[in-house]
Formats: C-alpha cells, sequence, structure tokens
C-alpha cells in the first residue's frame, strides 16, 4: 500500500511540474504581430493567417485559447497534442495549413470557423472565462492592401500599442508564392532610416542565435551612438557605444542570456535603428 502511494505522489508532482512549465497565457503575454487577411497568390479560404508572440519570459500553452470576432466568428484551439509557445517565439495560425495550397506558409496551427474580411474586422484572443489576451480591431484606416500582410512594427510589440494603426505598415518581403509577409519570423532584420540624405543602415546576424551574434553599424559620418539592448520586461541588459565611428563591427557573446525575445535599440543623433533579436 506505501508502494502505491508513493507511486501516486510521483505522478501527481510530476503532472503538478508539467503545468507550471506550461502556463495558459495572461493578459497581453500572447500579441497579435502580423496578419494576413487578403491574399492574391492564394485565395482567401486559403490564404488567410493570423501571427502571435510570446512576449512573456516563460513557455505558454495555448490548449482552449479563442480566437474570435464580434460577430459569429469563433474557434478554440484544441490541437490532439499539446500546443505551446516558448519565450520570443512565434507562431502562425492559418485557414488552411498545406503550404502548396495556403500559398507558401508553414503553420504552427490551423483554425476553422474564423474568416477575416478584407476590409475591417476584428480578432480577439481569450480565455474560456473571459480573459481579454489580446485584440486587434482593424479598419480603413490600417495599411491594407491585397496580396500583403499588416506588420507590427519592432518597437511596438505589445498587446497596448498594438491596438494602434500608426504601428502597423504593409509587409513588403516576398514569401511563397510571391505575397508579401514574414509570417512565424520577425518582420525585418536590418532597419534603416534617413540622415543628411543618406543612409544609415544596420544589421543583426545570425538572428535567431544562441551564443553570440554580431552587429555591424554603417553611418554616413563618424558620429556618437549608443546601443541598448533591453529584454521583455523593458528592462536594460546591455549598454555600447560607437566612440565617433561611422563604421562599427562588434561580436556579442550572449551565451548566458536567457533565451527569448530582446529589442536592439541603437541611437543615433539623426534617429533610431530597431532591430528584435532571438536568442534560442
Amino acid at each position: 500500500m506505501k508502494k502505491v502511494c508513493y507511486l501516486f505522489s510521483l505522478i501527481v508532482l510530476a503532472n503538478a511540474s508539467v503545468v507550471s512549465a506550461q502556463q495558459v497565457p495572461g493578459s497581453g503575454e500572447l500579441v497579435i504581430t502580423e496578419v494576413m487577411a487578403n491574399p492574391q497568390a492564394v485565395s482567401d479560404n486559403k490564404g488567410e493567417w493570423v501571427e502571435l508572440l510570446n512576449v512573456s519570459d516563460h513557455k505558454i500553452l495555448l490548449n482552449g485559447l479563442i480566437i474570435k470576432d464580434l460577430g459569429s466568428n469563433r474557434h478554440v484551439i484544441q490541437p490532439d497534442d499539446t500546443l505551446s509557445m516558448d519565450p520570443g517565439e512565434y507562431l502562425v495560425l492559418a485557414k488552411n495549413g498545406d503550404p502548396a495550397e495556403n500559398g507558401g506558409v508553414t503553420a504552427g496551427y490551423v483554425y476553422q470557423g474564423f474568416s477575416l474580411s478584407n476590409s475591417e474586422d476584428e480578432i480577439i484572443l481569450e480565455l474560456e472565462d473571459g480573459t481579454l489576451i489580446d485584440q486587434v480591431i482593424y479598419q480603413d484606416q490600417w495599411p491594407l492592401v491585397a496580396g500583403a500582410s499588416f506588420e507590427l512594427h519592432a518597437d511596438h510589440l505589445n498587446a497596448t500599442e498594438n491596438d494602434d494603426p500608426q504601428f502597423w505598415s504593409q509587409a513588403v518581403t516576398p514569401y511563397g508564392a510571391g505575397d508579401l509577409g514574414t509570417p512565424g519570423s520577425p518582420s525585418a532584420t536590418s532597419l534603416s532610416i534617413t540622415i543628411s540624405e543618406k543612409p544609415a543602415t544596420s544589421q543583426c546576424y545570425p538572428n535567431p542565435c544562441s551564443d553570440n551574434f554580431f552587429l555591424k553599424i554603417q553611418l554616413p559620418g563618424a558620429q556618437e551612438s549608443t546601443i541598448l539592448i533591453r529584454n521583455l520586461l523593458g528592462q536594460p541588459v546591455m549598454i555600447d557605444r560607437t566612440e565617433g565611428k561611422a563604421e562599427f563591427f562588434q561580436q556579442y557573446n550572449i551565451s548566458g542570456w536567457k533565451s527569448g525575445l530582446y529589442f536592439i535599440a541603437i541611437y543615433t543623433p539623426n534617429g533610431t535603428l530597431w532591430h528584435r533579436l532571438i536568442i534560442r
């Protein structure tokens, strides 16, 4: 009898550890970051998708999450196996899971009973108890272009600012069969601004990375710039300076950093360059 009780205790403890390691999302921990509402390479019925990002510092369990609009569209995520997202991970929810049919998208999950209007609609993520995780309500002032997704800017990846159309833009990167978007990945690995009619550019690679990454910055002249890296909580984790160089190239060792999503801001006298860095 004692052996049976001991075995039962081990099972309970094991199950408890699994639950604690994979939590249901809290409000704002999942963010809608990209939406393909009007594909051109394939029909809407095959090519629509929504991209999510886990901005928390822990693994999130998606089983039971509801995706719906303000009308009759509603789908409860119920995969055959556990569906979860690591910190900083992107996941594509798609209407069709076959890349040969959906325009070349690799879907993390396929839904039914939910469609996106080409002009205005709602994407609402909530739990069964009514907890709102995130929502995007897009209308005609949003960057809605046939054949292109609309993407959330790299420096506004949160469930508050993604309500505002000024923080979204039309995708410009081709994928699959020819539509524009970056399903399942950051919207850009290299961003640029204009300084005195000359481009200032930066590159961050490899991205995702595990032990090291390289940062390359090219400015139109010798300028003092500051590099600041923050974690998902907005806390600074590293600061560096270019020391008045027009060209800056540096390797950074991040082997001791936690896996997840980080934000790199490069502050120059004339503007800011942004990158999203994923550490595996």
